[in-house]
């Protein structure tokens, strides 16, 4: 298949020619010598087109940069001091077309020797077998387009090579070579190029991603210190109100330059909270009728985009937004809540750009499969002039990095409001559950306070004489219960200690001087336990009162306590020192009392001992009686 009638030969480059030496390794070592440890992007980029033209020493070197909307500009330029210059020339996306960048993804090099030289047929001009046209895409020789051939003699070019920058998959720029005169490459140089255009992208991947992870790192430690002053936040909208200045520091950053001669910047920007319907603001920003009506339009917007909004020529998009361009031409939005209503919104302002279009940008044609080579799309015999344009009603673009920011944002603020969601339900679970203990608590202690009172009259009614004797006895016996209730009430109704349910049942006679000896284990009971304890001890120490050690001098009373196998407790009550006692013939009053309170808890039981020596009382309490809880009871 004849491709072309020119022959290949060989002209050495200058850099091989001051080295005397045409080792590839030594070549490349030259080129990358110095360029990993440069400090910013521009002199990277200005150094690596320095070293292509060192090798391939032609008139002009680019390094052409795109940008996100696929329009592009020259960012360096290395080049012979007698030819224009073309630095900071902008063109518009036609200027290489969509199938152009997709075929310099897959295709690296393109070498044009000479724009004008005389083509030779291809044969055969189809496949023989399947009749089909020979793609010629990667033959580094094919044809050029006319459009094509026509804008580099507008430039006065009159050969060309140029190699592609592609980072993380995308076509970053192109380094272009341009030359006022044909020129022949050997097959050694053009790779030696490909191989640097290859390391230079690599490099440039590294450098970018290196500078990302440095930026994510920063932003994701503001972003954690704001998460934890939320969290311990007692009202969540409230908690990103005094917030604000700190999500505005996070989300400023160093903003893109837009061309070679404006330096990255701090890129300024207001804050607005919308929350519950209510507008808070930091800043310039628009002001709240504006914001409010904005709403409506970024509703549903913000719902189509994951949660997060961002453009950097709202005044497009939304025509209201013209009217606050001036601290407003940019928005970037992050939902803070599951509602779509409530956001807090960055706002960029205006940056007025004056830009110098090597192609007219309102003038473009398409000239489909002509445009496999690189500019074509453009004015072709009009390249050589320069449009000026001045850009308003856009803001500095926002960077990927702030993109993700808003993200991680968005998800974790989504993430603490759905757990406060979660958590309140808990808290109103555990209070219902709470309030509906207290009410069955309540009926419980009520229902025994009765049947108490009434075994209390019932009992006291068979054995006093008189009615004042009668009103003594239940009133001595309520007062039992009402130190009891004192004690729960203390503790919340939770229970109460075995300990301070006797001293407070025996604060008189111990005040008193009497001997008595208090000794047990932390127990403590449940409320109805605790009430039918308190009035077995009273009548206890009433009837020893009357009768037993504590109604003559020298008596002692000892009470101990231990937990059982099960998990019961056993009171003992011992008198020792008081008259010489005698078995009755039936049973008491408080030996009545005492069983009857203690069969409220089922599985109480009581049984008296009465020796000479003097009377000892058994109490047993089943396992159901000890409270789960431990209180800080009072002694």
């Amino acid at each position: 298949m004849l491709l072309s009638n020119q022959k290949p030969e060989i002209v050495p480059s200058a850099i091989l020619a001051r080295r005397g030496s045409i080792d590839p390794v030594v070549c490349i070592e030259d080129m990358i010598d110095g360029l990993f440890t440069t400090r910013d992007l521009k002199t990277f980029c200005q150094l690596a087109a320095d070293r292509v033209r060192g090798v391939v020493d032609c008139d002009r070197v680019i390094v052409y940069r795109f940008k996100d909307d696929h329009s592009g500009w020259i960012y360096v330029e290395s080049r012979n001091k007698r030819i224009a210059p073309l630095l900071d020339m902008h063109y518009p996306p036609a200027h290489v077309p969509k199938r152009a960048r997709a075929l310099y993804l897959n295709n690296c090099g393109r070498l044009i020797t000479q724009i004008d030289f005389a083509t030779s047929s291809r044969i055969p001009k189809s496949r023989p077998r399947t009749r089909q046209s020979i793609h010629m895409s990667h033959v580094i020789l094919r044809e050029l387009s006319t459009v094509h051939r026509r804008y580099l003699r507008g430039l006065g070019v009159a050969a060309a090579m140029s190699m592609s920058i592609i980072s993380e998959g995308k076509l970053w720029g192109l380094i272009a070579c341009h030359h006022r005169r044909p020129r022949r490459l050997s097959a050694r140089v053009r790779t030696l190029c490909e191989l640097f255009s290859c390391i230079f992208s690599m490099q440039l991947e590294a450098r970018e991603g290196a500078g990302l992870r440095e930026a994510r790192i920063a932003d994701r430690q503001k972003l954690r210190a704001v998460m934890r002053r939320l969290t311990t936040a007692p009202d969540y909208a409230e908690g990103l109100v005094r917030e604000l200045p700190s999500l505005r520091d996070y989300m400023t950053s160093r903003a893109a330059p837009s061309n070679n001669r404006t330096k990255g910047r701090e890129l300024a920007c207001g804050i607005a909270l919308r929350m519950n319907g209510r507008i808070s603001m930091l800043g310039a920003t628009p002001d709240r009728e504006q914001i409010e009506a904005m709403s409506v339009w970024l509703a549903p917007q913000i719902r189509k985009s994951d949660g997060v909004f961002m453009t950097d020529r709202l005044g497009d998009l939304w025509a209201p937004a013209k009217a606050f361009a001036a601290v407003g031409a940019g928005l970037l939005a992050a939902t803070v809540s599951r509602t779509s209503r409530d956001w807090v919104l960055w706002f960029s302002p205006e940056s007025v750009e004056n830009i110098r279009w090597g192609s007219d940008p309102g003038k473009v044609t398409n000239d489909g499969p002509s445009t496999n080579d690189g500019p074509s799309g453009v004015q072709a015999d009009r390249v050589f002039q320069v449009w000026r344009q001045t850009v308003r009603g856009r803001s500095r673009p926002w960077l990927s990095r702030q993109r993700d920011a808003a993200f991680d944002l968005h998800a974790l603020l989504l993430g603490l409001a759905m757990r406060r969601m979660e958590d309140a339900a808990r808290e109103l679970d555990t209070a219902q559950a709470v309030e509906r203990l207290l009410m069955a608590n309540l009926e419980v202690r009520v229902a025994n306070a009765l049947s108490t009172i009434q075994a209390l009259v019932m009992q006291s009614s068979r054995t006093a004489s008189a009615l004042g004797g009668l009103t003594a006895s239940i009133d001595h016996r309520i007062h039992s219960m009402d130190r009891a209730h004192a004690l729960l009430g203390d503790n919340r109704w939770e229970g109460a200690s075995v300990c301070p349910l006797i001293h407070a049942e025996l604060d008189a006679y111990i005040h008193d001087g009497y001997d008595i000896s208090i000794s047990g284990p932390d127990v403590v009971l449940t409320p109805q336990a605790a009430l039918a304890l308190a009035l077995a001890i009273h009548e206890l120490a009433t009837n020893a009162a009357k009768f037993g050690s504590l109604s003559v001098p020298g008596g002692r009373v000892t009470i101990q306590w231990r937990l059982t196998a099960l998990g019961g407790v056993i009171l003992e009550w011992g008198e020792i020192g008081g008259p010489r006692v005698e078995t009755p013939t039936k049973r008491g009053f408080g030996s009545n009392l005492i069983e009857r309170v203690l069969a409220m808890e089922p599985g109480g039981h009581s049984s008296h001992l009465f020796d000479c020596a003097g009377v000892t009382c058994e109490i047993g309490m089943p396992s159901s009686s000890i409270s789960r809880l431990r209180l800080r009871s009072r002694m």
